[in-house]
């Protein structure tokens, strides 16, 4: 039987990986009886959609901002960074 402590666990590394069948039906059991479980889940599936939304805004914003010759700038920088200095 796992306890809220695995099962906190569990639902944080279902975020980033596929779980096994056995682990998927404890978290679904778990959280037909403890509320505070469902809220952690909620909170943290509240919590990846906003970074990931996140993160694409931050991606556009900052590809928006760089000209052209200071994307090749960097895409020369990281091909090899002794290229400019």
């Amino acid at each position: 039987m796992f306890n809220c402590n695995d099962i906190s666990k569990l639902i944080s590394r279902s975020m980033d990986e596929r779980l096994a069948w056995h682990q998927r039906l404890a978290i679904c059991v778990h959280l037909l009886y403890c509320k505070w479980c469902r809220r952690f889940a909620k909170q943290a599936e509240i919590l990846r959609r906003t970074t990931a939304q996140y993160a694409d805004h931050l991606a556009t914003t900052f590809e928006d901002r760089l000209s052209p010759e200071q994307r090749a700038h960097i895409n020369r920088n990281l091909k090899s960074p002794d290229a400019d200095s």
